[in-house]
């Protein structure tokens, strides 16, 4: 639903968002380590390759950013109709 140009929806729909996008995160990691195996500079390890990772890390804060705002703007529009 959008009133006032701000999209906002329910904790389901939030989840069911931030799975989708935990999914496409997860074959962008995929596609970052195979072409870094490729190239020989994929180096195994807890930090080894963290700055191939960096624009993930990045889009996942913003995402968390985004559904916070958007379930936000939802549970203060219910808060208003229920004291309406």
């Amino acid at each position: 639903m959008d009133i006032g140009g701000k999209e906002r929806m329910t904790n389901k729909e939030a989840m069911e968002e931030w799975d989708k996008f935990m999914m496409e995160t997860i074959r962008k990691k995929d596609k970052i380590i195979a072409d870094a195996k490729e190239k020989g500079i994929w180096h195994p390890g807890l930090d080894g390759d963290s700055e191939l990772f960096a624009g993930i890390k990045k889009e996942r804060e913003d995402k968390l950013i985004e559904l916070q705002t958007k379930l936000t703007e939802s549970v203060k529009l219910s808060i208003i109709k229920t004291i309406h």
